[in-house]
């Protein structure tokens, strides 16, 4: 797995990313490399929580906006 996030940081230099996000890729990856490899379920529950906020708040928060929009739409503001 570590293999692969050098792999991916490499790749993501190599097509101009900007360091901050070859730093995250490799974060990321490191982040991944270890729930893996851990064999506590605290560790495995805490990526499986963190993976459900990352996946839902962006998603919610553009449902408000978006809902919040449509209504001031409807009213005229």
């Amino acid at each position: 797995m570590l293999f692969l996030t050098l792999i991916a940081a490499g790749i993501s230099l190599l097509l101009g990313a900007g360091a901050a996000k070859v730093i995250g890729v490799a974060l990321l990856g490191i982040a991944m490399a270890w729930a893996f490899g851990s064999n506590s379920r605290a560790v495995h529950w805490l990526f499986f929580a963190a993976g459900l906020v990352l996946l839902l708040g962006p998603s919610s928060r553009e449902w408000y906006t978006s809902s919040k929009a449509r209504k001031a739409f409807k009213n005229g503001l």
